[in-house]
């Protein structure tokens, strides 16, 4: 009998157990279970169970054990569990069946688990777990004793922590409980007693006090800053309301004595005062401003940092709001240390006007590394073109596109557009020691990881499976990129790629997952499956179960609220839970990309900038575009940068996509104009 016989056996005995007499059951198991350990023992590695999917048997107990543990059925529970010792899993039934008692402290079963499942996501939730149940229940000492410091990041368990040493009158960590303080928010209650404490034994200063009412004023956080003014001495007290007020009222910044005084210590902290107002007063008036600004610096007050920011916004706000001259001259007058950001700032926006001059003008003051990049490098050839089309600059630009076509990029393939190349894909496979497979599915972490993997619990998965990719060599993440693959754990092997630095195994980076469902789709809306794959590997990088900070769901990413429009509109029927279903989300997906192409004329770009972002949002940058602004310039001057770089993946992805599928895909039309 194969030991995938004799875990069938069990498992359909135990489906039955019901139908028999209990002791009968009871003595079966036993005699089973003792076989089923000795075939266990003798079998070979567990990497043929998990390449030849033999655990099923014991997934299915596994799975009949939680379904006991979710009843109530504790002697069900245990006598399941106890057929599972040499499962991957049974450390997490191990955790469960501990979790389920913790509030009768295990304390030997507990610090045994920690100790078997060092270095393991399950030792470390059930390390949170325990101290959590112990500050619970008001066992100080006990915290403290197993508290370890360098491992336990939680800020929430940290305030415990600081604060167990003030229940139990300890020494204070005072320099951990100062940096727990000195922040920018309102930290969480836990830290309310660490603090009382600390405060009492003088821990906070007049200074440090001050330091965090800044923090607090830049985060705009006025009404925590207003409740640490009165931890200020009266001085500062003074200084703090005039912070306030120079927020609210930022020109009041033109009556110059108000801001200066003999006591140089006093001066620094107006200098922050006049440099938050000084921003706060260019997006109200950047003219004005600058006219005060140039009195107020050549005094020499700022420190170099704090004044290059400001120059940052003065200089970026007064091109916006078509004060140009001012902009080149205050450029020009001040030496700005690293403005790569302001430089691309204004680049962006003589793109959107399509002032190709001033394009050329901030492209030549571009530190030379920003100068070099792709991006910079094609709008340098096409500000060439576009500046003087005559035979020189056009030959330099052309060698520019002929060089940045070579890459398999964004801007490789538009500048392959320019000079009507073919991409250039530079598909290379991944090599991977077979060997070191069969090594690395041998270690219980990925054995763990493939299981929660196949059970369909992807966040106890992607916690096992992150742990041993920071643990592994380069040869072995090679190894762990090919498995996943294999398992079709898409979004894994993608991040394994990316971990690894390798891009150009596009085989593994760009799965054509899903296939059925995507061409079914396709079929429908008249959409071209490459652009539908770029969107999918874009949103969730095929992962079925992803979800958003934002509750954005499934592999499409949909909006719950969007979903259910669209639903109504194609006329389906809508489930919230189905849009984890990947039929049913890339249905709707579709639908929805489809209802945004036929808004959008068509227009791949703008419908993909209009999923990312909303098509409402979308209309309104449309509407403030140029006449006639051409696509590429539009893409680069998206207000938001993660939609940008969100487009430009989108249909970068669609070539490779196309390249995969045999097609020839085009990335956009030369000269493509937006429509407004």
């Amino acid at each position: 009998m194969t030991n995938s016989s004799l875990q069938a056996w069990v498992f359909s005995l135990s489906q039955t157990s019901s139908k028999l007499a209990p002791r009968v059951v009871a003595c079966c198991l036993l005699v089973l279970c003792g076989i089923f350990y000795t075939a266990l023992t003798e079998a070979q590695a567990p990497s043929k169970a998990l390449g030849l999917d033999e655990m099923e048997p014991q997934r299915k107990v596994y799975q009949q054990a939680l379904k006991a543990l979710k009843k109530g059925d504790v002697k069900g529970f245990k006598r399941l569990k106890a057929m599972l010792r040499l499962y991957p899993l049974y450390p997490d039934l191990q955790y469960r069946d501990i979790a389920r008692r913790i509030n009768s402290l295990p304390r030997q079963e507990v610090q045994d688990f920690l100790q078997q499942n060092a270095g393991s996501p399950l030792g470390q939730r059930m390390q949170y777990l325990w101290l959590k149940t112990l500050a619970r229940k008001g066992h100080w000492r006990s915290f403290l004793n197993d508290f370890d410091s360098g491992k336990i990041k939680s800020e929430r368990m940290r305030c415990k922590w600081v604060s167990a040493h003030a229940r139990l009158g300890k020494e204070l960590p005072s320099q951990e409980i100062e940096k727990l303080w000195n922040v920018a928010y309102s930290q969480n209650k836990h830290c309310d007693r660490a603090f009382t404490a600390w405060k009492k034994a003088g821990g906070i200063n007049h200074e440090l006090a001050w330091q965090r009412l800044h923090k607090t004023m830049q985060a705009k956080k006025l009404s925590l800053a207003k409740y640490l003014s009165k931890q200020l001495s009266p001085e500062l007290k003074k200084l703090a309301a005039l912070y306030q007020e120079v927020h609210h009222y930022p020109a009041r910044l033109k009556n110059m004595g108000k801001f200066s005084t003999r006591n140089a210590k006093l001066q620094s902290k107006l200098n922050q005062v006049v440099l938050h107002g000084f921003r706060r007063y260019a997006y109200k008036d950047a003219k004005a401003a600058y006219g005060i600004w140039l009195r107020y610096d050549s005094k020499n007050l700022f420190e170099e940092q704090q004044r290059q920011e400001t120059l940052y916004i003065l200089a970026r706000k007064l091109y916006q709001n078509g004060h140009k001259d001012e902009a080149k001259q205050l450029l020009a007058q001040y030496k700005v240390i690293d403005n790569t950001r302001l430089m691309e700032s204004l680049i962006r926006e003589s793109l959107a006007i399509q002032d190709w001059k001033m394009v050329g003008y901030w492209l030549d003051r571009l530190p030379e590394p920003a100068k070099q990049s792709e991006r910079w490098q094609y709008w340098l050839a096409r500000s060439l073109e576009k500046n003087n089309p005559q035979p020189t600059p056009g030959l330099r630009a052309d060698a520019i596109y002929r060089k940045l076509a070579k890459e398999r990029s964004f801007y490789g393939f538009l500048s392959a557009d320019h000079v009507q190349q073919e991409y250039q894909l530079q598909d290379v496979p991944l090599n991977v020691d077979e060997a070191q497979k069969q090594e690395l599915l041998n270690q219980a972490a990925l054995q763990r990881a493939h299981e929660y993997f196949r059970l369909g619990d992807t966040l106890n998965a992607n916690r096992e499976w992150f742990y041993l990719a920071q643990t592994l060599e380069e040869k072995q993440l090679k190894a762990l990129a090919s498995l996943t693959h294999e398992w079709q754990w898409h979004i894994k092997t993608i991040q394994g790629m990316a971990h690894l630095k390798y891009w150009d195994d596009l085989n593994l980076r760009f799965p054509l997952a899903y296939q059925d469902e995507l061409k079914k789709a396709a079929d429908s809306t008249k959409i071209k499956q490459t652009l539908l794959y770029a969107i999918a590997r874009q949103e969730s990088a095929f992962a079925a179960d992803a979800r958003s900070p934002a509750g954005a769901m499934g592999l499409m990413q949909l909006m719950p609220a969007t979903a259910k429009q669209t639903a109504q509109k194609i006329g389906v029927k809508y489930r919230r839970k189905d849009l984890y279903k990947p039929s049913s989300n890339i249905r709707l997906g579709s639908s929805y990309l489809n209802q945004l192409l036929q808004r959008f004329n068509g227009n791949r770009a703008i419908a993909a900038a209009a999923y990312n972002a909303g098509p409402h949002r979308v209309d309104r940058w449309l509407k403030k575009a140029s006449p006639n602004l051409e696509l590429d310039s539009w893409i680069e001057t998206i207000p938001y940068r993660e939609t940008r770089g969100y487009v430009q993946n989108v249909l970068s992805y669609s070539v490779i996509y196309a390249y995969r599928m045999g097609d020839k895909g085009r990335l956009i039309h030369n000269n493509e104009k937006i429509i407004n």
